[in-house]
């Protein structure tokens, strides 16, 4: 079909949730991308939606439902009674899509927590490939979305703040000035089942000045705590990722990133020690992508600093790196893939997802080749972040003696990260051990740092 063959057309979606939260966060994606020409049909229980497809015989554009709701008998069912519609599905529980592999006209897969990440982008490949009607030209263009974390990380508020409340209509519930609370915000989250805060696009450029100006306020301090630290490098590295896909890698978007590489890098000092950062890692958990970015880049400096490639400049790459290298990934389910055969071989992921896995290091790279000013090296680390010593990483799949060394030391500081989340009370010695029983740092660069290291 056409792209033009939807144009003009009402929006027909059928949505399947039982759950409340994740349906609010669909009907308002939905009716913010199609704010008067939607068509909203919202069934709790897959049972009353087959036997409402079968009276009524509308011609649905989209079902989007999820499991928990159902069972795989009426799945089956449900894709049988798509017609032309397309179909996407939901699960809190990863291990249930691998019960959907080979089915006939498989649905798209997203994770329920992936949904106010993902699901507009789906729409917009559906629309863009004429598989839905066209989106509509709305003035919702105006407005950018800004998660919880980074209001409360930018009190007292910098604009005005903003719920949508249906059909494109923005309702303002903080006014620019405002120092808001926790229990501001969870009034709308938990009571109102409000998820996604707005701004005003045309406030964004003072709304990231301000919090990159908050951020050299706390690397200016006598002393950073680790906590502190970690705190605003996970809420920044979030707030970029959400900005950045929306109004792009703003000259404002890349002062945050330098000012959070500042304060990471205050809180580990000069002579960043590998085991206290190690002792840190212990029981950490956050939220993965700001944690997880964070830890890498504290840890890529404490291998440099123990294997003796100390300088200033050397910690600055290391840690810019981590900050940037899964920026262009839009949830933390495809930020967790590490393998993208075995990610494949799971039936949790679309090949538009697969696909965004590959290119992320290539487009993370993009966005660190759009700094003004920039250390050498720090495209090429997250470029090849992905790669493996055998081979078989991605995207370009390059030998271990094509890796670049600050590439490969890196690669090796992610690797301790993910060990550390399944083994708490991991060492340098047990990592290393693991590493020696499987043969995984045996050529190139990475078994100079393995050797290294073990001294």
């Amino acid at each position: 079909m056409s792209a033009t063959a939807h144009a003009g057309k009402t929006m027909k979606v059928l949505l399947i949730f039982r759950s409340p939260e994740p349906r609010t966060v669909a009907k308002a994606i939905l009716e913010n991308s199609y704010p008067k020409e939607l068509l909203l049909i919202d069934i709790p229980l897959i049972q009353d939606a087959l036997e409402y497809i079968e009276r009524e015989k509308t011609p649905f554009d989209l079902i989007f439902f999820e499991h928990e709701s159902s069972t795989q008998a009426l799945m089956k069912i449900l894709l049988t009674m798509r017609g032309n519609a397309q179909v996407i599905m939901c699960s809190s529980n990863e291990s249930f899509f691998q019960g959907m592999e080979g089915l006939d006209g498989a649905p798209e897969f997203m994770l329920t927590t992936a949904i106010a990440d993902s699901f507009g982008k789906i729409l917009k490949k559906f629309s863009t490939s004429g598989k839905i009607p066209e989106l509509p030209a709305t003035d919702n263009e105006a407005y950018i979305t800004i998660n919880p974390h980074t209001l409360m990380a930018t009190a007292p508020l910098k604009s005005d703040v903003y719920v949508m409340m249906g059909q494109g209509r923005y309702v303002r519930i903080f006014c620019k000035g405002d120092d808001i609370e926790q229990a501001d915000l969870e009034k709308y989250l938990e009571k109102r089942t409000v998820v996604l805060f707005f701004i005003k696009k045309s406030d964004s450029a003072e709304v990231l000045q301000n919090h990159a100006n908050q951020l050299q306020a706390l690397a200016d301090k006598p002393v950073v705590t680790t906590a502190e630290a970690e705190g605003a490098f996970a809420n920044s590295s979030e707030f970029v990722r959400d900005i950045v896909s929306q109004i792009g890698f703003t000259p404002e978007a890349q002062a945050i990133a330098k000012n959070s590489v500042s304060v990471a890098l205050k809180s580990v000092g000069s002579n960043p020690k590998l085991s206290v950062i190690l002792t840190d890692l212990k029981g950490k958990k956050g939220r993965y992508i700001g944690t997880h970015s964070f830890m890498i880049g504290m840890v890529a400096c404490a291998i440099a600093h123990k294997i003796k490639w100390v300088s200033a400049a050397t910690y600055q790459k290391l840690t810019l790196a981590a900050f940037l290298h899964d920026i262009a990934l839009p949830g933390e389910d495809l930020a967790r893939i590490s393998s993208l055969d075995a990610a494949a071989q799971s039936g949790m992921f679309s090949p538009e997802q697969l696909m965004m896995v590959k290119s992320h290091p290539v487009k993370g790279a993009e966005y660190a080749q759009q700094f003004n000013e920039i250390p050498a090296d720090v495209d090429q680390i997250i470029m090849q972040h992905h790669e493996r010593p055998n081979g078989k990483g991605f995207p370009r799949e390059l030998s271990a003696r094509a890796v670049a060394p600050l590439s490969a030391l890196f690669i090796i500081a992610h690797d301790i990260v993910d060990f550390a989340e399944t083994n708490p009370d991991m060492t340098v010695e047990s990592f290393l051990a693991y590493a020696k029983s499987v043969n995984l740092y045996e050529f190139g660069q990475f078994k100079k740092v393995a050797v290294a290291l073990a001294v």
